[in-house]
């Protein structure tokens, strides 16, 4: 089996900071959304995230972590979109609880 190989990888904003990013696999075409929660924070991968790691850990805190993912499958390359994407997240944001709301979708 190949492995899969990433082809762009394209920070956005929707009901949070995001990153889109197309996986494929052979004939496998993957869309791909995602960020981290770190605590109560939304972020991309970055340094943003790291000195939100290391302001938490000079403070002693160890905090909860969590990748937020959302993927679908395409037909080919050409025929991706991420409006279900989208159309998902915003109806996942409403459906929660609002306590649960920052933990996926941070503060």
């Amino acid at each position: 089996m190949a492995d899969f190989k990433l082809n762009r990888k394209v920070p956005i904003s929707l009901v949070v900071a995001a990153v889109l990013m197309l996986a494929d696999q052979e004939q496998r075409i993957e869309p791909i959304t995602y960020w981290v929660t770190l605590n109560e924070d939304a972020s991309i991968p970055g340094i943003d995230r790291k000195l939100a790691q290391l302001r938490y850990g000079l403070q002693g805190l160890i905090v909860d972590g969590m990748l937020v993912r959302v993927s679908s499958f395409a037909d080919d390359k050409n025929s991706v979109d991420y409006t279900l994407h989208q159309e998902f997240l915003r109806e996942m944001e409403s459906a929660l609880p609002a306590e649960f709301k920052s933990r996926f979708f941070g503060s």
